[in-house]
């Protein structure tokens, strides 16, 4: 699958970047589902969460209802966003999963 240098339509948090085992790939049927996984090195556990919805809803990200547990959507044109800022079963951390697919 090809890799995908950086998200359309959004920017990391200033201090935020892409983990090099993180570095997109499109999957999901049609190539249409992208995944990265992002790290704040500077930023705890417990300040990712709102690190990322200060900067979404900065960037005019529309946050959705989601279907699953520890996921946060949102919405922007015909691209949404995905993230888990913690994993089921496994601590916080300054890393999160991400994943952006066309909803239309």
């Amino acid at each position: 699958m090809p890799h995908v240098a950086m998200p359309v339509d959004f920017t990391l948090p200033d201090g935020c970047g892409l983990t090099e085992g993180g570095q997109a790939v499109q999957t999901g049927q049609n190539g249409s589902v992208i995944h990265w996984i992002a790290q704040c090195p500077a930023a705890t556990a417990s300040e990712m969460t709102p690190l990322f919805k200060a900067t979404l809803a900065k960037q005019g990200w529309t946050v959705t209802t989601g279907s699953q547990v520890n996921q946060d959507y949102y919405r922007r044109n015909d691209l949404e966003l995905v993230f888990e800022f913690v994993a089921s079963a496994q601590p916080p951390t300054n890393y999160v999963w991400f994943a952006e697919r066309y909803w239309r």
